[in-house]
């Protein structure tokens, strides 16, 4: 019953049980299940002083075996009385001899799902759930209806009152007792756990049977099983009557077993194999690609130039979907060999161009990310695209040319009188322009748009570049 229980329920149980030994007369007026009733009761009020047991709680199987003329209870001429009291998922049963040795129940398990118990506390308000193991409980906190301990629920119709069963054994009419916990009964059936028994040369070699038993079957709860030998221990007729289909049970068990186990093996291997990539791909991205050398930019022009590239197809955008704004650039025969900056840096972002300022042998700080989602704040040696094309265009003088000249004329104005002006034309024209300026939705400047209509030449970006000294990124591999 635990340790918590061993210095309380064997004092009452004791008292109880010495009454009937042949130096005592009883000179009690109570009978023997009252007694029993009374000490389960006393054990549990006992226990209550204790914290713990306001929801911790135990149950207890109790056989009290006698016989009238005083002879052992394992002798043959004995005439013997079994009294059991259950409180709780323990089990009692008895071994006949008769018919091969079958099994006979002495008790009840306790549980909600035993129709009496469970019409027994409804009637306090008790209500069931089936907790995840698919087991009901009842006030979703307890799986027995009677225990010591739960005082917590005792409100609901958990009681200690034992469940009492008496019969009478004749001679060698049964062959032994076995009383076991829920660890035992949940895996074995009460037929299995007697021929378990048969056949073993003592009583301590039977029980230890029944636990290998209920372990191969994997059985997940507390194991206590206790066989007691009557007269009918040696009988000649007990056979095991379901030797094979246990034999085929403890099989598939263990096939079971090897299953989980390789499952787990494998789920503990492809865990393994993920967190080998993980912390190489975290160790790679840590490390990032290095830059071996800074080179001449004139390969990567080249490519930009050349009419055979794979990214001659332009992007496509929300800004080139639009409408354009001014009038198409016409192109002229010197024109044909040119690039407008936007192509430019289409392509060079397209090619993952990465560019500096810094000149070879110098350390240069590359981040090791995305180039496409670099944080202007952060500090860095690269030169942004945008920045290099804006760049080059200064250098070429071209910068300037996308500044509007000022206007030298004046603007003519001229005043009409209120009898003059056609008011239907005036909100015409007012319409037409909001009209124009919704269509527009753009939010560059003349200027901007200017500088990427810019056409420039291969020699034309291999000469700025080489004034101001921007040089390419190579990498060992591939970004």
């Amino acid at each position: 019953m635990g340790d918590a229980w061993k210095d309380y329920t064997p004092e009452y149980l004791k008292n109880m049980v010495d009454i009937y030994s042949k130096d005592k007369i009883l000179h009690s007026f109570l009978t023997l299940d009252e007694r029993l009733t009374l000490s389960y009761i006393k054990t549990d009020l006992a226990i209550s002083q204790f914290s713990w047991s306001e929801r911790e709680g135990s149950t207890a199987c109790s056989a009290v075996i006698w016989d009238s003329e005083g002879l052992p209870f394992w002798s043959k001429d004995s005439n013997v009385q079994l009294t059991v009291a259950n409180c709780g998922d323990c089990r009692a049963i008895l071994c006949n001899t008769t018919d091969g040795g079958f099994a006979q129940s002495l008790s009840n398990s306790h549980r909600p799902s035993l129709h009496k118990e469970k019409s027994r506390i409804e009637k306090y308000g008790a209500i069931f759930s089936i907790d995840s193991y698919g087991e009901e409980r009842a006030m979703s906190m307890v799986a027995n209806t009677r225990a010591f301990g739960d005082w917590i629920v005792k409100p609901f119709g958990i009681i200690a009152e034992p469940e009492i069963t008496s019969v009478s054994i004749s001679g060698a009419d049964a062959a032994f007792l076995v009383m076991a916990s829920d660890g035992i009964t949940d895996v074995l059936t009460d037929q299995e756990i007697v021929d378990i028994a048969k056949g073993s040369p003592t009583a301590e070699k039977a029980a230890n049977l029944i636990y290998e038993a209920a372990e191969m079957l994997s059985s997940q709860d507390n194991m206590t099983v206790i066989v007691v030998r009557l007269a009918g221990w040696d009988s000649p007729d007990l056979i095991d009557l379901t030797g094979s289909f246990r034999k085929d049970r403890i099989k598939n068990s263990e096939e079971m077993k090897k299953f989980r186990g390789s499952l787990l093996t494998n789920i503990e291997k492809l865990e393994n194999e993920y967190k080998e990539i993980l912390s190489s791909q975290k160790s790679s991205h840590d490390s990032g690609p290095k830059p071996t050398a800074l080179v001449s930019p004139d390969k990567l022009l080249y490519k930009i130039f050349s009419h055979k590239s794979h990214i001659n197809k332009p992007f496509i955008s929300s800004t080139n979907l639009k409408p354009p704004i001014f009038k198409p650039h016409t192109s002229s025969p010197q024109d044909l060999n040119k690039l407008s900056v936007r192509v430019i840096e289409q392509r060079l972002t397209a090619l993952n161009a990465v560019l500096t300022l810094k000149l070879d042998g110098e350390e240069i700080n590359i981040p090791n990310t995305d180039l496409t989602s670099l944080n202007s704040d952060e500090e860095n040696d690269i030169l942004p695209i945008d920045q290099a094309m804006k760049m080059s265009l200064n250098v070429l003088g071209k910068l300037d040319k996308t500044q509007p000249p000022p206007s030298t004329q004046k603007p003519k104005c001229k005043i009409q009188s209120a009898s003059q002006i056609d008011l239907s034309k005036v909100e015409s024209s007012f319409s037409n322009a909001r009209i124009k300026y919704k269509s527009s939705n753009s939010f560059r400047s003349k200027s901007a748009n200017l500088k990427y209509n810019i056409l420039l030449s291969l020699d034309e970006l291999k000469h700025a570049w080489k004034l101001l000294g921007i040089s390419s990124v190579e990498y060992s591999s591939k970004n």
